[in-house]
């Protein structure tokens, strides 16, 4: 096993954000894996038996949320650092950042937290571009899918951990990757609560 601290690069950001391109870039300019949202979606599809749930299904959500958990205790020490996606909201969202700092509790995970935002114009153009048709079916494709996840979640919230926030509406991906990659080579980021 390894003994140096896994590095986690956690990119949060609703739909259509760039978290999937941005993770991408930044793995393929450092080399580590990407553990993008949905792996862990299509994973829990098929330990649940393959049929197809709502992301808004809170069984589903707390699945994604214990094989993320469960990836993080076991798999992470394989690798010098790790980039993964998700979707932030109130509630649920405060638990799993909770529990990702439990696991925590050894002291092997330097997390980088990320947040990506953009205004709600850009995210409604985005999120018909052609190249989101190529993802599984949790992948929302439609004006009317976002506008409706927006109405059930606030997925705009701020993080409630100090994070690098970026707005992917003024920002390109090749710039948005590069201020990731400087944010996470700083020595250590104890992603503290916010007051």
């Amino acid at each position: 096993m390894r003994k140096k601290r896994t590095k986690v690069i956690f990119i949060f950001g609703p739909m259509a954000s760039g978290k999937y391109t941005i993770g991408r870039r930044l793995s393929k300019i450092t080399g580590y894996p990407l553990w993008h949202n949905h792996v862990f979606t299509k994973t829990a599809t098929a330990l649940m038996g393959g049929k197809k749930y709502s992301i808004h299904d809170k069984e589903f959500y707390n699945q994604i949320g214990k094989l993320r958990t469960f990836c993080l205790q076991n798999i992470a020490d394989l690798h010098e650092g790790i980039i993964m996606t998700g979707v932030y909201a109130p509630g649920s969202g405060d638990r799993y950042v909770s529990r990702l700092m439990e696991i925590n509790q050894k002291g092997c995970l330097d997390y980088f937290f990320v947040q990506l935002k953009c205004p709600l114009s850009k995210l409604l153009d985005r999120v018909t571009n052609s190249s989101r048709k190529r993802f599984d079916r949790y992948k929302i494709r439609t004006k009317k899918e976002l506008i409706s996840s927006l109405a059930r979640r606030d997925i705009l919230a701020n993080l409630p951990v100090k994070c690098l926030v970026i707005d992917t509406g003024k920002t390109t991906i090749v710039e948005s990757a590069d201020r990731i990659l400087r944010y996470s080579k700083r020595k250590r980021n104890s992603a503290e609560p916010l007051p």
